[in-house]
């Protein structure tokens, strides 16, 4: 999750929402502009990757982007989280760690999902950028693939759009073997 929001509102949204569960604990990186302090972190972060929630905020992850050796070991251990809360970060940072975690996961797709004009670099790097239409205005649902009117339709889209995917996919592999039992009849 990628936000904007102070952390204690990053914290309490990314609860309600339900990406902490009620097993995984929380580990905080804010206010780190030393990069052995930020080492030291990763160090502690990897004891507990696997069943923690990592909090960071914009001043650290401005920190981090601009060591390419620190980048790569934060990522590393930050995939391997079940959540990662990205907490006072610019809409440039939003859009920087779309594109890495594009490049990092090794052509896994990465959806975008924003409501604002802060979140369209984000949008706009994602494979499937959604925007959301709400009270900042419509940048947002201009610049995304799929425009929705409130977060809850989100479920819906992604259940219908995988359908719809997978009876293209079904329908034109039963063309092909039916072009193909043609040509070899004839």
């Amino acid at each position: 999750m990628l936000t904007g929001d102070k952390v204690e509102t990053a914290t309490s949204i990314s609860i309600s929402s339900g990406l902490k569960s009620r097993r995984n604990q929380l580990f905080f990186m804010r206010e780190l502009s030393d990069p052995k302090e930020i080492y030291a972190k990763i160090d502690m972060f990897q004891q507990h990757a696997t069943n923690c929630t990592l909090i960071i905020d914009g001043k650290t992850l401005m920190t981090i982007m601009v060591d390419e050796d620190l980048k790569l070991r934060f990522f590393e251990q930050a995939m391997r989280a079940p959540c990662v809360c990205i907490c006072r970060c610019s809409p440039t940072q939003k859009a920087d760690v779309t594109k890495l975690m594009r490049t990092l996961t090794g052509g896994k797709r990465v959806a975008g999902i924003g409501d604002g004009g802060n979140d369209v670099g984000m949008i706009l790097e994602a494979d499937c950028g959604i925007g959301i239409e709400g009270k900042e205005g419509m940048q947002a649902s201009l610049a995304g693939d799929f425009s929705l009117k409130e977060f809850g339709q989100l479920k819906k889209l992604i259940l219908w759009h995988g359908r719809l995917s997978y009876r293209r996919s079904a329908v034109l592999a039963q063309f092909v073997f039916h072009r193909g039992l043609i040509i070899s009849i004839i």
